[in-house]
């Protein structure tokens, strides 16, 4: 029985990579193929290299793009599938209705292309449910099983032969469609004929069980993380490299002719695997590759809807209904035609992700999967009458919200805003402000031992710099777990404190924006490492560290070392703070005592300048950077990347966006008095960079303006509209090194 390993599954970039030379390659080879046009006709514009260009491409292309789409599937189910068994839920029936919704889409796609591979996916997919849950070791076992071909090794040492006789009399009814009926005809005929004749191109290729056997390749890499840069994982991709090489090259020199109907398939998947594998390579271990690739991540994210475009465009350019190109161009005319589509569509995608975060059928397809109708499908299914037992026509509450949320927003004035106050003296109000947001974190800071004692654990010397591990008293109640970095040299030097992200993965905390230390269970590192995708594969603390500045980075509350006996779980956090406000506590607010308190021991530090303490975060980090900055003293300037934004527009319909950070970032009553920038404002006039993304589905581009514009009326009010920076980029919710380096420029100005 498979358990997940509850790591976290981040976005994988090469992946993305890969779907989209996958897509880019099926594009160009239907194109060689034109479009399963094979047209008994003259060419009117053929070429001398036609045949060379054919033969290169097939080599390249044929029977490996197809497998590349399959194995990213299975991957890809790999991860929702983790994803819900780290939730506590099981995803097969989500997954069969997925695969019926995806079975749906095929049928749309053979209504114009006849090689339709989005049915057979759907019907295949459904053969993951149950291997999901064997062990690696039996899914290993059924890999080696498929991969040598069982179907056709039978007829190769029996003599049996699979009558082929229909599947040639199905393709020429759909050949003769393609190349002399109407469009209605093609149509007709692509629906009536095409899922039995992929099917038997399957049986006649031997994809029958290589299909099967790539989706569950792709699940059990993914199982062992391979496409994450993690511990020997790119040892393990270059070994594959050079022996796939090597295999294909010994096999290119061999004459199987008499096996081919065996080996053919085997060789395919080999020289498969030495393209896969020189991809990764190639991602991980040169930046100048990853700069060229990622062109084909946006290609890759829009796997669906460009596959569905190719079928539209390709059909149309081709097929004797639309321009009928299949008697016209030869294949490298031909080619040239198809990779003018790639570039076409290619440049549709980056368009499209200016303003989206998902392809139009890729957003769609999900809505469709997770629609709660789904659910009650399912159960009207297997137990109707309890369905419709628990069905209501009347509720207050929809999508996580009340029915009457814009009311609620309406009656929002914030009286105790600056502007709004009757306190007109802004270094008054900043008094106020800041005893009113103590007041709603419902109790006071626990008091810490004294001079806030801690104890080194762990050191060593890293690459300009020394890396701590310490323990830290910072309440009477608890002890901490932080990571200190110290530049080498003669201090003292300025000082960040370095606050982690939410990112609903609570396995680690500290450790996602400082390295581990040799000292952290090999768990640990390898989380740390997938984690920084988010990141741009940079740790944030140390590449500040290299650059002069002492960085403090602590496991907030829930997180890292500080989590639950039973494991991480994200549902948990909420249930745990709500039982902590039975003590009149508020686990929110310990959060930020910690991070006042964790200031206030940098401070101490001798090789600190305690005059030159700044913070910054992403995310959830970010939250904390600002209220840091509005709390304490301490911070003489902070930076805060992807969180910022107004409740109007947080809490609304509009958006169909709610605060899904939970109790991490809420203190009970204080939007009654204050918005978020409201409360940053509270650190005017000290300096502050805020940065967020035009691509950053979690904070309306429009509540973010909103914020800012806010928070620049109130530093204008007191002449130091210089020292605040807002800054919207066209980035997702992330934190890049670009980002970073934005910080660490802002930090040297003003630290």
């Amino acid at each position: 029985m498979y358990h997940t390993s509850n790591l976290p599954n981040t976005r994988i970039d090469v992946a993305d990579a890969l779907r989209g030379i996958a897509v880019a390659g099926i594009i160009l080879y239907h194109s060689v193929e034109h479009f399963n046009i094979f047209t008994q006709e003259t060419i009117v514009y053929p070429l001398s290299s036609d045949q060379t260009v054919a033969d290169v491409l097939a080599w390249l292309l044929s029977g490996k793009m197809y497998g590349i789409f399959a194995m990213l599937f299975g991957l890809s189910f790999f991860i929702m599938n983790d994803n819900q068994a780290q939730k506590g839920r099981s995803f097969s029936g989500r997954f069969a209705w997925r695969m019926c919704l995806l079975f749906l889409f095929g049928v749309v796609n053979v209504a114009f292309y006849d090689g339709d591979i989005l049915m057979l996916y759907a019907v295949y997919g459904l053969f993951l449910i149950p291997v999901s849950y064997l062990s690696s070791g039996l899914v290993w076992l059924i890999i080696g099983l498929l991969v040598i071909q069982p179907v056709e090794l039978y007829c190769l040492l029996t003599g049996y032969e699979i009558d082929h006789t229909r599947f040639w009399e199905v393709s020429g009814m759909i050949n003769a469609a393609h190349e002399h009926g109407t469009f209605w005809e093609n149509t007709l005929t692509n629906l009536r004929y095409g899922f039995e004749v992929n099917l038997r191109f399957n049986i006649f290729s031997g994809r029958l069980t290589q299909l099967l056997c790539l989706f569950i390749i792709g699940m059990q890499l993914g199982r062992q993380r391979l496409f994450y840069n993690e511990g020997n994982h790119l040892k393990i991709w270059h070994n594959v490299l050079w022996i796939s090489a090597l295999v294909v090259i010994i096999l290119s020199l061999v004459d199987f002719s008499p096996i081919a109907l065996w080996l053919t398939p085997i060789y395919n998947f080999i020289i498969l695997l030495m393209i896969v594998s020189a991809v990764v390579s190639g991602w991980y271990a040169f930046e100048g590759v990853r700069r060229v690739l990622h062109h084909l991540c946006i290609f890759g994210r829009m796997s669906l809807t460009n596959y569905l475009l190719q079928s539209i465009i390709g059909c149309t350019i081709f097929c004797g209904y639309g321009l009928g190109c299949y008697r016209l161009l030869g294949i490298t005319y031909a080619v040239m035609v198809g990779a003018g589509m790639v570039i076409c569509q290619y440049l549709f995608a980056r368009f499209w992700f200016s303003r989206h975060q998902r392809g139009p059928l890729e957003g769609f397809w999900r809505k469709l999967t997770w629609m709660k109708f789904c659910s009650a499908m399912v159960l009207m299914l297997f137990c109707s009458t309890t369905a419709d037992a628990q069905q209501r026509d009347k509720y207050e509450f929809m999508r996580n919200l009340p029915v009457y949320a814009d009311s609620l927003i309406a009656d929002l004035n914030y009286p105790l805003a600056w502007g709004n106050s009757d306190v007109k003296d802004f270094d008054a109000w900043r008094k106020v402000a800041r005893q009113k947001v103590f007041d709603c974190m419902l109790t006071p800071p626990p008091p810490p031992a004294k001079d806030y004692e801690s104890k080194v654990l762990f050191e060593e010397q890293r690459d300009g710099y020394k890396a701590r591990k310490i323990e830290i008293r910072l309440s009477r109640y608890y002890t901490v777990p932080a990571y200190v970095l110290i530049p080498d040299g003669k201090g003292p030097f300025p000082a960040v404190n370095l606050l982690h992200d939410h990112g609903a993965h609570l396995f680690i905390g500290k450790e996602k924006v400082i390295r581990p230390l040799a000292c952290e269970d090999s768990t640990v590192i390898k989380d740390a490492e997938a984690w920084l995708t988010g990141y741009g594969h940079q740790f944030f603390g140390d590449y500040l560290a290299k650059n002069g500045f002492v960085v403090f980075a602590a496991d907030a509350p829930m997180w890292g070392e500080r989590g639950q006996k039973e494991g991480p779980r994200r549902d948990r956090y909420d249930m745990i703070a709500g039982n902590m406000m039975m003590y009149g506590i508020d686990l929110s607010a310990y959060m930020t005592y910690d991070d006042i308190a964790g200031t206030e021991y940098l401070a101490m530090m001798p090789e600190v300048d305690a005059s030159r303490i700044g913070c910054t975060g992403w995310s959830m980090g970010a939250y904390r950077a600002w209220m840091l900055a509005a709390l304490s003293d301490r911070i003489k300037a902070s930076a805060s990347i992807c969180w910022m934004v107004t409740t109007d527009e947080q809490m609304s319909f509009k958006y169909n966006r709610t605060e899904n950070g939970g109790f991490a970032n809420c203190f009970p009553g204080l939007r009654r008095w204050l918005d978020y920038p409201h409360v940053a404002s509270i650190a005017c006039p000290k300096a502050m960079l805020f940065i967020n993304g035009s691509q950053d589905k979690l904070f309306p581009v429009a509540g973010v303006q909103k914020a800012f514009d806010t928070m620049h009326t109130t530093w204008q009010s007191q002449g130091a509209d210089d020292k605040l920076e807002t800054e919207i980029w066209d980035i997702p919710h992330s934190c890049p090194v670009k980002a970073q380096e934005r910080v660490l420029e802002f930090f040297q100005k003003h630290l």
